[in-house]
């Protein structure tokens, strides 16, 4: 159908500038229900990601999965953003949805050299893990 959909590479993700204390820590504990997923490490922590949506493609959706720590499904608001890198000064709202499917943007953004697609997740709690997910592109 020409879609593509782009792994969200956690490692994009930082703290937000609610804290300079707190960090986001990579889950390494082996269980099969959480390892590999990031967390908050204070409850005030949202999480920020930057992400490269190439030339000639179009970002018109995304998905992020979280979980609790036992790894049930919970669901965060996320925000989605296009921000301006360089040139000029300023971001558009793509819009906002929950965690866990397929949300489509409110208007899609363009990939270009002074645009990065942001994406914030509002976590509430230390035992917040965040799985992943896809940025739906299109040519």
């Amino acid at each position: 159908s020409g879609d593509y959909r782009m792994t969200i590479n956690l490692s994009n993700f930082m703290s937000n500038d609610d804290s300079t204390f707190y960090n986001i820590f990579a889950e390494d504990d082996g269980s099969s229900k959480i390892h590999g997923a990031i967390k908050p490490a204070n409850a005030v922590v949202e999480m920020v990601g930057y992400f490269i949506v190439p030339n000639g493609w179009t970002a018109t959706a995304a998905r992020v999965d979280a979980t609790d720590s036992g790894g049930s499904s919970i669901t965060r608001d996320l925000t989605f953003e296009s921000f301006t890198t360089y040139g000029s000064t300023g971001f558009s709202s793509l819009g906002t949805a929950p965690t866990g499917s397929e949300s489509s943007f409110s208007s899609s953004m363009a990939g270009a050299s002074d645009k990065l697609l942001l994406i914030r997740i509002n976590t509430t709690s230390t035992t917040d893990h965040i799985r992943g997910g896809y940025i739906k592109l299109t040519r």
